[in-house]
């Protein structure tokens, strides 16, 4: 996905009209990214504190279940391990402590860790989610599902009401299995159809209609 939103950029055409329809539908949204020093956090008000903002293209949105679970527990914000997508979007804007890559706080000449704060700036028209889980953790995860997300609240630059409204249209499992020789990898889909609105699952050559 990255190596396509690259090649987009260095396009001539793309250059030149400052338009593409891949590009606006899989690659339009905006990640503005906080980063402030602890050190400085530490030491002075939060107003005195610098803080460096970057903003960079958001291709997906990513989350692993067993952190934004720990998150959830951690802040008494929740006991269970039922959580959805809007657990997931409050664990992605929550401050986290990070390396600063290279960045250093021209106030104190801090280089170890910064508190970084993401905040969604910009939606693409087709939003892609990832999911996982490590199976290392042996924790029974319940992720519910909803036809609708609604990001108006999640998203910076609120710009138009029914562009911040998602309707749920596809869902792929990977499932990996084990072996002595290799690893198995299969997908299987679960699509809704354009034409009757029913929710059907596709493994392999097998089509079949499943209840929502």
């Amino acid at each position: 996905i990255e190596q396509i939103y690259t090649e987009l950029q260095e396009n001539d055409k793309y250059k030149e009209d400052n338009i593409s329809s891949i590009y606006y539908t899989f690659f339009g949204g905006e990640n503005e990214l906080t980063k402030e020093c602890i050190k400085c956090l530490n030491d002075n008000k939060e107003s005195e504190v610098q803080k460096f903002v970057e903003n960079k293209g958001l291709y997906y949105l990513a989350f692993r279940l067993n952190d934004v679970i720990d998150y959830l527990k951690s802040n008494n914000i929740k006991e269970t391990n039922n959580i959805n997508i809007y657990d997931c979007l409050n664990f992605y804007e929550s401050p986290k402590i990070a390396e600063p890559n290279g960045k250093t706080c021209e106030k104190c000449g801090n280089k170890e860790e910064f508190l970084i704060t993401s905040k969604i700036k910009k939606c693409q028209n087709n939003l892609l989610i990832l999911l996982n889980k490590n199976f290392n953790q042996e924790e029974d995860i319940k992720f519910e599902l909803s036809e609708i997300l609604e990001m108006k609240n999640f998203v910076k630059e609120n710009e138009s009401q029914e562009k911040l409204t998602y309707y749920l249209y596809a869902i792929i499992c990977l499932n990996i299995a084990f072996d002595e020789n290799k690893n198995k990898i299969h997908h299987v889909a679960f699509c809704k159809s354009p034409v009757d609105s029913l929710w059907y699952k596709y493994d392999d050559n097998i089509v079949e209609p499943i209840s929502s």
